[in-house]
C-alpha cells in the first residue's frame, strides 16, 4: 500500500517519524512529502504538487501540522494523529516558541488558508472518509471536549478516536493504534481493487 506521510511543523521528510514509519510497516511504501516549514503557503503548495504527482497513494498519514495539511487533501483516506487543526489559533497557542523559526506571518497565513477551505463549502463525501486519533496525553495540544466538539464542526471525520496511549508525535506506542487503522483500508483498497 502507498502511504503519504505529511510530518509536522519543523519536521523533515527523512525524519525519526517517517524511519519508524518504514520500520514499523516495511510491507508498505511510505511516500514522505518535504514542504517548506518557513512558510505555511509554500509548504501546502509543496504538498499540493507531491500529492498530485502520486495518484497511487491509497492513504494519507498527518501529525500535528501535517495533520492539518493532510485534511485539504480529498479524495483519499486520511488518518490524523493530533491534528493542529485550528490553524494559527493552534500555533500561537500551543507552538508559540516555535514561531521564530518561521515566517513571521505563519499564523496568520495558516488561519487564511483554514478559513478559505472552510469558506468553499467543501464537499463533505470528498473529505469525510477521515480517521483522527487525539492521543489525551498529547504534550503539546492539550484534547478537551469544546475542542473536540469544535473538530467536528469544522471537518465532519469519519471517525475520532480517543487515547491514553501516545503522547504528540508518532511514536512506537501509538504504531499498533495507526496499524489497526491501515488495516481498515488495506481491506478497504482490496475491496476496490477486486
Amino acid at each position: 500500500m502507498n502511504i503519504m506521510y505529511i510530518h509536522g511543523l519543523l519536521g523533515s521528510a527523512d525524519g525519526s517519524t517517517t524511519q519508524l514509519l518504514r520500520q514499523s510497516f516495511p510491507q508498505d511504501n511510505i511516500l514522505s512529502v518535504e514542504y517548506d516549514n518557513y512558510d505555511c503557503k509554500k509548504g501546502l503548495q509543496d504538498i499540493l504538487d507531491f500529492y498530485h504527482a502520486f495518484p497511487e497513494i491509497d492513504v494519507i498519514v498527518g501529525c500535528s501540522l501535517g495533520g492539518f495539511y493532510a485534511q485539504m487533501l480529498c479524495n483519499r483516506p486520511k488518518i490524523l494523529i493530533n491534528p493542529a487543526f485550528n490553524g494559527g489559533a493552534d500555533v500561537k497557542k500551543y507552538v508559540s516558541e516555535s514561531l521564530d523559526k518561521v515566517s513571521p506571518t505563519f499564523a496568520t497565513d495558516l488561519d487564511a488558508i483554514l478559513n478559505e477551505f472552510l469558506r468553499d463549502e467543501y464537499d463533505y463525501e470528498y473529505y469525510c472518509e477521515t480517521t483522527t486519533v487525539f492521543c489525551l496525553n498529547d504534550d503539546v495540544i492539550k484534547v478537551d471536549n469544546d475542542r473536540l466538539a469544535l473538530y467536528n464542526k469544522m471537518y465532519h471525520p469519519r471517525e475520532v478516536i480517543l487515547t491514553g496511549i501516545g503522547k504528540h508525535r508518532i511514536t512506537s506506542e501509538i504504531i499498533p493504534t495507526l496499524a489497526s487503522l491501515l488495516d481498515e483500508v488495506r481491506k478497504t483498497c482490496y475491496l476496490k481493487a477486486t
